[in-house]
């Protein structure tokens, strides 16, 4: 789990040695895991941590079961919860529990980097069945028997 990390430790260091231009480290947008059975992964705030910062947050949750590719593996126990910016609606981190958390949550790393909102994610539809898939699935689910987005 500390690869990752020390992969953009080094391309910072690199491009910092070479005189090149670089954004500084940002840790959270790392996608930091634990390889259990299960696994658990979490990237950007978790919701304690967005409300901490102060501002309403949003939690969506999503269970593995509704992934095609966690059917046909089976390995359905499990769930990806979101923290958005209920006032704008930014992804502002993600977790997961299960077989395959780690995956799940790398595409959705982009989110907390770039700001983005629930209604960019929600358009995306990535390779079915895949397990990256299940991240923005969770943003298409209803509540309350209206759209999320």
């Amino acid at each position: 789990m500390i690869a990752d990390k020390a992969m953009s430790q080094d391309r910072i260091a690199g491009r910092h040695a070479a005189g090149a231009s670089v954004d500084p480290y940002r840790p959270g947008t790392i996608v930091d895991a634990v390889y259990a059975d299960p696994q658990i992964a979490q990237v950007g705030l978790t919701e304690e941590r967005a409300q901490e910062r102060g501002g309403t947050v949003r939690v969506l949750q999503r269970g593995t079961e509704a992934l095609l590719k966690a059917v046909l593996l089976d390995e359905t126990e499990g769930l990806v919860q979101l923290a958005v910016d209920a006032e704008d609606g930014s992804l502002l981190g993600a977790s997961a529990i299960g077989a395959l958390a780690r995956d799940v949550l790398t595409s959705l790393a982009l989110g907390p980097r770039l700001g983005v909102r629930l209604e960019d994610l929600a358009a995306l539809f990535l390779g079915h069945p895949g397990s990256s898939e299940l991240g923005f699935a969770t943003v298409r689910v209803r509540a309350n028997g209206r759209p999320l987005c």
